[in-house]
């Protein structure tokens, strides 16, 4: 179930990565680095104000749902009027603040922009409720297919409203309509079992006790996504925050397609955890995070490698001065991605506790390093602190995790691959100048020693078959 889950959820993550990265390129490329940067700054506060609707009760629905889904329409029937009161208290908190945000970064457009962004909460918290629905359900095919849907959707409409001359308000008009959108469809999808459970059967206490520690982790967890942006924008020019957000959207691809990991994560190894099928509950958390390394060593030695044609590919001349800088970010969001799901099966463990202290250190740790690092080294020192954070961070977490022999082993074989790749583009770079071809030659020589060491076996092409089989099916 979880590799097949998680193939259908990955091809969801790899189109909203697609789509993201469309939008950005064309605002990019349209705006400019001043104007673009101000777009990835008011995302990155909306984004925050979003976490309070999508976290905590929509992940409960997941954890809860995941354990026992039978008992999934009797938690809906407590939990929906939360969401949807919730949601609404939170946008008009966001339209209150707006012009503090504006006038503490020293800039009066930003409390306009995001009032006007701030109408996705409502929509968006919504959706990812209906969506949870489907996870909860293990229905991980209908649950990606929502999230194709979502950026589908806002796609046409953000590039259909730039299109159309509206710009920097157009594109967040057109992230508001994707959520309206989703959210239709997913209300369409929601069918829930029929049981015969009574509401004493649910603990509305422990769904609580679970809901707000839940928020206030994935704040902490995106305010380490943030906060480095938020204090560029502070101490640097418009300039240098369009430099970083452009690297910063490239660097952050580990940590989209691990959110479609988690949400295979945390209801299948919950359920595996509340049977007692401890053999289960190794197995999901041995794989995930293996195949998570090899993909994340593959991208970062990929961008070490290329970072200059990457930057150029996507974003333009205009922006060359980010490729340094994305270099040192790829491999800092790589080890805060490993953190995160190390987070995800702790959380499955009900050690959500224990997840948000480490976040609430490690924010207080990257602030106290971005105030030193970013007057000192500018943009270079927002992505120090921002490594140093997460390579904290991962080793925090990965000693709470039973088998982190196991990803020690792993971890080392897969350096030792990456080093050898390294190397060997710098012959190619000699005799290759087509950067497509050189990233296929150098995958598939990495993939190669994968296999070699045993990283790949040959149980991992059997999944993969036997997904591809039942997907054609569908």
């Amino acid at each position: 179930m979880v590799s097949r889950g998680t193939i259908f959820i990955l091809i969801s993550q790899l189109i909203f990565l697609f789509s993201g990265f469309a939008i950005n390129i064309i605002l990019a490329r349209s705006l400019g680095p001043s104007e673009y940067g101000i777009f990835g700054l008011v995302l990155s506060i909306l984004i925050i104000a979003e976490l309070f609707v999508i976290t905590g009760i929509p992940e409960a629905l997941k954890k809860f749902g995941g354990e026992k889904p039978e008992f999934l329409n009797v938690i809906i029937k407590k939990t929906f009027i939360w969401q949807l009161g919730y949601s609404f208290i939170v946008f008009a908190i966001f339209l209150i603040i707006t012009p503090l945000i504006a006038q503490w970064l020293n800039d009066e457009r930003l409390s306009y922009l995001l009032r006007i962004a701030a109408i996705d909460i409502v929509f968006y918290g919504l959706y990812k409720y209906f969506a949870a629905i489907q996870n909860g359900l293990h229905n991980f095919f209908k649950y990606a297919f929502l999230g194709i849907i979502y950026s589908t959707a806002k796609i046409i409409a953000i590039v259909g409203l730039i299109v159309g001359g509206f710009a920097l308000i157009g594109a967040l008009v057109g992230n508001i309509l994707g959520s309206a959108i989703a959210l239709g469809f997913a209300i369409v999808l929601a069918k829930l079992p029929n049981t015969h459970f009574v509401d004493q059967t649910i603990n509305t206490r422990k769904i609580i006790h679970f809901i707000f520690p839940n928020i206030l982790y994935f704040l902490g967890l995106n305010l380490l996504f943030s906060v480095d942006l938020w204090l560029v924008k502070y101490f640097l020019n418009d300039l240098q925050v369009g430099y970083y957000v452009s690297a910063r959207v490239l660097a952050r691809l580990p940590y989209f397609l691990s959110i479609g990991l988690s949400a295979v994560i945390l209801p299948s190894l919950s359920h595996a955890i509340a049977n007692g099928n401890n053999k289960r509950a190794k197995d999901i958390t041995l794989d995930s995070l293996r195949y998570l390394l090899i993909f994340l060593f593959l991208l970062c030695v990929i961008v070490i490698v290329k970072n200059k044609a990457i930057i150029g590919l996507f974003f333009g001349k205009n922006y060359s001065d980010a490729s340094s800088i994305l270099v040192v970010l790829i491999v800092a969001f790589s080890f805060v991605t490993i953190m995160a799901i190390n987070h995800t099966i702790l959380i499955s463990y009900n050690k959500m506790t224990s997840c948000f202290l480490q976040i609430f250190f490690l924010i207080t740790f990257e602030v106290f390093l971005l105030l030193i690092f970013i007057p000192k080294y500018q943009l270079l020192g927002a992505c120090l602190a921002t490594l140093f954070t997460g390579l904290l961070g991962t080793t925090i977490s990965l000693f709470y995790i039973k088998e982190k022999s196991t990803i020690l082993i792993s971890f080392v074989k897969l350096s030792g691959i990456t080093i050898l790749v390294y190397y060997l583009s710098k012959i190619i770079d000699h005799i290759s100048s087509n950067l497509f071809l050189d990233i296929t030659f150098l995958t598939f020589i990495y993939l190669l020693l994968v296999v070699v060491v045993k990283e790949i076996r040959y149980v991992d092409f059997r999944r993969f078959k036997e997904v591809l089989a039942s997907s054609s099916k569908i």
